[in-house]
Order: structure tokens, then C-alpha cells, then sequence
């Protein structure tokens, strides 16, 4: 799916990571890097070990790297940083999931902990939606990123407007650059697509809805 947005000429050098980080790491250090920048989700973790391995200044902290990608990890972070958060659980077997939310009003949310762009993402209505969402999950197939699910993450599920509050981190600082408001249309097996997006003026929602992503950036120690 990335790929069809990759433009190989638009780069001096290439390299396909094999999980050989040492030889990436020898051919690396001939140049001169400054920032190490993931261009999607699947190089986040990469990235800050490249950065960190290689001592570049604009490194963030290899020990929080999961959290930067792993979603139950995220949610965790919001809670020990006493920021608003949802309730959640993971596990690699249906039966926790099913007890977790016995006590627990539908409808819930299931999603792999480390795809994106809403793959396997499903609204559970029921508890037979939750079975097959975590049996959608958890199998033998990859995700969208080419990872293979072994967990499932149910979460309580907010109906409520959805905004992206995008920023540029530099020097743990936080800088405002837009928010977006997602418009989504639910079609069929409770599954949630976008339909577009409006960029939203800053008055809108106001100060409060700035100082919690810039803080939600800062739980995640993302410094760069």
C-alpha cells in the first residue's frame, strides 16, 4: 500500500532492510545524517534506532520506542501521565477478551496493536462481533504493514467528532501545524471508512484541545 506512493528517484540511495541493523548501520555512518525521519508507520521503531545507534543529536529516546507504535503501549503512556485516556485491555486468547468485556457496555472497539489506516479496525456491537474480530485479527495473515497479528486490543469505543492535531516536534518542544477533522461513514461488519476530511479552524475547539496533544506528544517522548 505504501509503496504506491514511494518515489525511488526521489532519493540519492536506496537500501531494502533485511533485519540486518549492523550492516545498515556500516553503510549509514559514510554520510553525514543530521535527522533519521520515518516516512510511515513501519519505519517509526526503525528510525529511532537507526538515530539512536548512530548518536545523532535529533534522536528520540530508543527506551520508549514501542510506544511510539505499539497502541495499548500509547494508551498506557496516557495514563501514567494522568491525561485523559479510554479504558482497554490486550490479550492473545478470545476467552480474556470475552471476560474483559462482560462488565463492560457495547459497543467496543478491536484493533491489531501495530497496523494502520483503520485495517482491521472493527465497532463490536456484541460479543460474537468480538469473537470475529479477534479470529479477523489474530490468524495467520498479515496486516496491511506486513506484520502478523498475535494480540488483539479492545477498547471502550468514543462516538464522538474525531480531529487529528498534527505538530512538529524539535527539541521536545511542540509546534502547532494543523487539525484536521476525519469524516467517517460506518459500512458494513461495523467497519469505519473515511469518507473526507475539513481542516478545522483553531477557535473551534480552543486552547485546551492544543495543550492535550502537545502533552499526549510528550508522554510518547517524542522529541524530533
Amino acid at each position: 500500500m505504501y509503496l504506491l506512493t514511494f518515489k525511488l528517484n526521489d532519493y540519492i540511495k536506496t537500501y531494502q532492510f533485511n533485519n540486518d541493523l549492523e550492516k545498515l548501520l556500516f553503510e549509514l555512518k559514510f554520510y553525514n545524517l543530521v535527522f533519521v525521519i520515518a516516512g510511515s508507520e513501519p519505519g517509526v521503531e526503525l528510525a529511532d534506532l537507526i538515530a539512536s545507534n548512530l548518536n545523532i543529536e535529533t534522536a528520540n529516546p530508543i527506551e520508549t520506542r514501542e510506544h511510539r507504535r505499539d497502541k495499548f503501549l500509547m494508551y498506557q503512556q496516557l495514563k501514567n501521565y494522568h491525561l485523559m485516556h479510554i479504558s482497554q485491555f490486550k490479550s492473545h486468547k478470545c476467552s480474556e477478551i470475552i471476560n474483559w468485556t462482560k462488565n463492560r457496555n457495547f459497543p467496543l472497539i478491536a484493533k491489531p496493536l501495530k497496523s494502520a489506516g483503520g485495517d482491521k479496525v472493527r465497532i463490536c456491537y456484541s460479543v460474537a462481533d468480538v469473537v470475529d474480530a479477534f479470529n479477523q485479527i489474530v490468524n495467520k495473515k498479515p496486516n496491511v504493514l506486513n506484520l502478523f497479528d498475535d494480540a488483539i486490543l479492545i477498547q471502550e469505543y468514543i462516538d464522538a467528532p474525531e480531529i487529528a492535531v498534527n505538530t512538529i516536534q524539535y527539541n521536545g518542544n511542540s509546534y502547532l501545524n494543523e487539525i484536521v477533522q476525519f469524516h467517517k461513514k460506518i459500512v458494513s461488519n461495523g467497519k469505519k471508512i473515511y469518507d473526507y476530511a475539513t481542516l478545522i479552524p483553531f477557535e473551534k475547539y480552543g486552547q485546551g484541545l492544543i495543550d492535550y496533544a502537545f502533552n499526549v506528544a510528550k508522554a510518547l517522548d517524542i522529541q524530533y
